[in-house]
């Protein structure tokens, strides 16, 4: 009896044990009911044992992974879900140093503190554990090598890593093994070194890290092994009841029946697994790397895969493009886990942006780009040499995103691979791979802000379309035509040449109801999406779509248009110069009288420290200044000369100030002078107004400066920034700068030496670069700037509105202006070639007027010109400011004849002497008046923007009717003018 009832107890538990097996184990294939890939059912003995057991959770073989490869092996138990730790993956990279890429699954070995790997040599028996989360911005290898032999605590070693993604080590670390985990500098990773074992000298071990990954949050926080994921930190080996991304897996769920929903540690249908571990990578639309969890169907450019899954809702998902278990081992590159070998078809199997197959200059797989490396942002993204990649998306996209090596944390926008405009003009440059070399035009002096200097912005895709521009250079038609302004047909298919513009985006513009000179709304616009190669008739269809996106109110909105229109002149050279000393609120009141050189205080320190020689007056004094010239006690002071008014108990204030006291000394009073002040310039505000510059600070009020030639009193004093040029070289150091990029471009010189030099670099505040060598004395400086004139931008699509009077036909052709009278397009004897023909129904591109002053093969469009405004055609620099006598040698003979016998207002012999701009608006597009006249009348709102110099007074005309013919201007009944014909004209426009 006594043996029985030490035999039920046992068998008790047994029961429990089996029992509570049995309801972890409900599903198959790990249930008991379920016959294994041999046929034998699959006890929960099959993995657990209750006596004895070699695994911490009473399993049969010690290791979770090793458990479950007891059963998926090749000859196994699941030989159907066979797998070798040869399959775990490593991915390829320029960093990947002491192993070689490949595999086919998600590693089960390694976590966010990366993986440890000996390397050769390597006999050491002790071993290194990782732990923490990396966070590197690029993939790397940590090279982890003994330098003194021996165990842990005695054993020292020394680690590196790659820089960059690239694979060349830093600087290496030299640190004293222990069994205390240690940060590998600012990585994120810390190492610990095992208690047992010894290391031997020159062994190496590798640690691999990659980025974006952390340690998770979620249920599979609780299922890492030493840090490390295991098969089930993903897998729930015991229930099939949360849902996988698999869309063919079962939707729903039954206990004990349901055998294909992959065991899910955490459903996965909306990306919470991967996006776990993965979660900077678990974004949406706008983020660091390629969206997950959003629809497919309804987005801008795309369709349904043929090839990768989606999710049951159709949402695109890590697994979508990646394969976790069994991925193919031929795609390219190795180890990334992709389910499509061709990373092109992988992209384009969703997106159809991009023309993959056809005349796409830049993804075409003939003659197609090959990514050469940055040239000009210092991105790190390598350059691609594998021809069989040319085209490939990954030549200018990474989908992860890039770490963006001018903003540390950041990605590059958009999944590319360097800024965007450095990319394109690292290939669109002198030498190429491509012959159009857009880097120059853009580096001329008028340029459209491509290089984000001007504080106005454009980027080369706001103009082009990189996925759908194909090869081809725009020239100009020997005809105007009605269809002259387009792009592309209507119903699609490339016009004009323009096939750098096809498929870009733009905006379109509505002028039904808008009033003559009416000001647009935003409801006048409407955007037009971007081309699709599976779209014939999509993305802009006329040049000025294009324009209009920046050059209109579309893009400011009701805001005051911006400045930032280079006229071509420049402002003149200017000396730069530092400010007086600030006023320094007291402490305490003070009290002044006027007549009086007596102050007195209340809850003053004045002689602690003493404010001798420093400026004194009452907040709000406006008088002549004085300064203490003795100072009797804290709280009484004598000033230099009576003071201007009377206050009492009044807040007060001190300002610095200083004397030249000795031919090589300046003393300060309340100043605060240190070493930062040396080879800047010290000038006193009157008197010995001469420049010295600073060569020593010998403490706070003292400074030692060249040989002055006059001693000076105390006074307001000046500290210029200065500037070294060295003869022969190009860089230049500042003193006292704060100098940024929008310098670049502007003119800078040397005080008092002869040259000018036109500053191409800005790298910081104190470190600039000229366009030449400075020929030049080495020495230290004053210098000069000279900036590019800004002039406030107009609004185009209101000065093409077809209800406007006059204007160039632009959007439409003169015929259909609404509100013009006849005649409303100009004489075919006044226009030259290609101009004479189809006049009134003609119409004309932006690109006619503004193009680069470059002939092909440069890159043909406004990118940029060393002419005014980027004027196309001879003589645009002479342009407004030519009189009628030089018409021959005006700009705008280009397209018209301005003979006198062809215009009776030319023809006067009194009209000679005069601008083109006394009677014509400098902003040509379109006006309120007939023939681009201006207005300068009683009561005219003609904008200042529209006339020479901004100034409405230059406008002569202040009546106006416009005659049936160019020969029909008559004195009295045309014009009425501030200057000469003091007629008033019957029914005389205004604006």
């Amino acid at each position: 009896m006594s043996r029985l009832r030490t035999v039920l107890p046992v068998l008790a538990t047994g029961l429990l044990l089996a029992a509570g097996a049995a309801l972890l184990a409900t599903d198959p294939p790990h249930n008991i009911s379920t016959a294994n890939s041999y046929g034998a059912l699959n006890y929960c003995s099959t993995c657990h044992k209750l006596h004895g057991a070699p695994g911490g959770t009473l399993t049969t073989v010690s290791g979770n992974t090793n458990l479950c490869l007891s059963c998926h092996v090749s000859g196994g138990r699941a030989t159907n879900q066979a797998f070798a730790a040869t399959d775990q993956a490593v991915p390829a990279g320029a960093s990947l140093v002491g192993s070689t890429a490949g595999g086919t699954s998600h590693r089960w070995d390694s976590g966010a503190a990366g993986r440890v790997i000996k390397g050769s040599p390597n006999t050491s028996t002790g071993t290194i554990t990782p732990s923490g989360d990396y966070t590197g911005a690029y993939a790397a290898t940590i090279k982890i090598q003994v330098v003194t032999a021996g165990a842990t605590g005695s054993a020292t070693v020394a680690w590196s890593q790659t820089t960059n993604g690239t694979a060349t080590f830093g600087g290496a670390t030299t640190i004293t093994t222990s069994t205390t985990a240690q940060a590998l500098g600012s990585s994120g990773v810390s190492v610990a070194f095992s208690s047992t074992g010894t290391f031997v000298a020159g062994d190496l071990f590798y640690l691999y890290v990659r980025p974006d990954l952390v340690q998770p949050a979620s249920a599979m926080a609780s299922h890492l092994e030493s840090g490390r994921s295991m098969c089930s930190t993903c897998h729930d080996q015991h229930l099939q009841a949360l849902t996988p991304f698999d869309p063919a897996a079962s939707q729903t769920y039954t206990a004990g029946t349901t055998n294909n929903r992959h065991f899910q540690r955490v459903a996965n249908d909306g990306g919470a697994l991967c996006g776990d571990c993965h979660a900077p990578r678990n974004v949406g639309k706008g983020g660091t790397s390629h969206p997950v969890n959003l629809p497919v169907a309804g987005a801008a450019n795309t369709k349904t895969p043929t090839t990768v899954p989606l999710t049951v809702s159709g949402n695109v998902h890590c697994l979508t493009c990646h394969d976790v278990h069994k991925a193919s081992t031929t795609t390219t590159p190795a180890g990334m886990l992709l389910r499509v070998s061709n990373t092109t078809a992988l992209c384009a199997d969703c997106h159809t942006l991009a023309d993959t197959t056809t005349a796409n200059t830049h993804t075409n797989p003939t003659s197609g780009i090959l990514w050469p490396g940055d040239q000009y942002g210092g991105s790190t993204y390598a350059a691609i040499t594998d021809t069989t990649l040319r085209g490939a998306c990954k030549n200018c996209h990474t989908p992860h995103g890039w770490p963006d090596a001018n903003n540390p944390g950041g990605k590059y926008a958009n999944a590319l691979g360097a800024e965007q405009d450095n990319l394109c003009l690292t290939c669109h440059d002198a030498d190429g791979p491509s012959t159009k070399d857009v880097r120059t035009q853009i580096t001329k002096t008028i340029h459209h802000p491509v290089e984000r200097n001007s504080g106005r912005t454009v980027g080369c895709a706001d103009c082009h379309n990189p996925h759908m521009a194909t090869a081809g250079v725009h020239t100009y038609t020997t005809t105007a035509t009605l269809d002259r302004n387009r792009l592309r047909a209507s119903g699609g298919g490339v016009l004009n040449n323009m096939y750098a513009l096809r498929g870009v985006d733009g905006v379109a513009f509505n002028y039904s109801g808008l009033a003559m000179w009416g000001v647009p709304t935003s409801a006048n616009f409407t955007k037009i999406a971007g081309g699709s190669p599976t779209v014939a008739a999509s993305g802009a269809e006329f040049e000025y779509q294009v324009c209009f996106k920046c050059h209109t109110s579309y893009s400011w909105g009701t805001n005051p248009a911006p400045n930032g229109i280079t006229s071509g002149g420049t402002s003149p050279l200017t000396l730069v110069s530092g400010t007086t000393q600030p006023w320094v609120a007291g402490t305490g009141t003070a009290s002044f009288t006027s007549g009086s050189t007596s102050v007195t205080g209340s809850g003053t320190s004045w002689n602690a420290p003493s404010i001798r020689y420093m400026y004194i007056r009452h907040v709000g004094y406006t008088g002549t200044l004085r300064y203490v010239s003795t100072v009797t006690s804290n709280t009484a002071v004598t000033l230099s000369g009576t003071y201007g008014t009377t206050a009492s108990a009044k807040a007060y204030e001190l300002r610095d100030s200083a004397a030249i006291t000795g031919t090589t000394t300046v003393t300060g009073y309340g100043t605060t002078w240190d070493t930062s002040l040396v080879n800047q310039f010290f000038a006193m505000t009157a008197g010995n107004t001469t420049s010295y510059r600073i060569t020593a600070v010998p403490n706070a009020t003292t400074l030692t400066i060249t040989t002055a030639t006059t001693s000076t009193t105390p006074q307001d004093f000046y500290i210029h920034p200065g500037a070294s040029f060295t003869n022969g070289s190009t860089a230049v150091v500042g003193y006292g700068t704060s100098w940024t990029s929008a310098l670049v471009g502007n003119t800078i010189q040397a005080s008092g030496v002869t040259g000018t030099y036109t500053i191409t670099a800005v790298a910081d505040a104190t470190h600039l670069t000229l366009s030449g060598n400075f020929t030049g004395t080495t020495g230290v400086y004053r210098f000069l700037l000279a900036g590019p004139i800004l002039l406030q931008e107009t609004d185009l699509a209101q000065e093409f509105n077809p209800a406007n009077r006059s204007g160039h036909p632009v959007v439409t052709g003169l015929n259909n202006y609404t509100g013009s009278t006849a005649p409303k397009a100009l004489a075919a004897a006044t226009m030259k070639a290609p101009w004479a023909t189809n006049l009134g129904t003609q119409t004309m591109m932006c690109s006619d007027c503004h193009n680069t002053d470059a002939a092909t093969p440069a890159a043909q469009g406004p990118h940029g010109s060393a002419a005014q405004f980027m004027l196309r055609g001879t003589n645009p620099a002479n342009w407004p400011n030519i009189t009628l006598s030089s018409a021959s040698t005006s700009w705008c003979t280009n397209c018209h004849t301005l003979t006198l016998s062809n215009n009776t207002a030319h023809n006067t012999g009194n009209h000679s002497g005069y601008q083109c701009w006394n009677c014509h608006i400098v902003i040509p597009h379109g006006g309120k008046m007939s023939r681009l006249i201006g207005y300068s009348g009683t009561g005219t709102t003609m904008p200042a923007r529209y006339a020479y110099n901004n100034t409405v007074s230059n406008m002569k005309i202040t009546g106006f009717k416009k005659p049936t013919s160019a020969t029909g201007y008559s004195q009295d009944g045309s014009c009425q003018t501030s200057c000469y014909h003091n007629v008033a004209v019957t029914s005389s426009e205004a604006w």
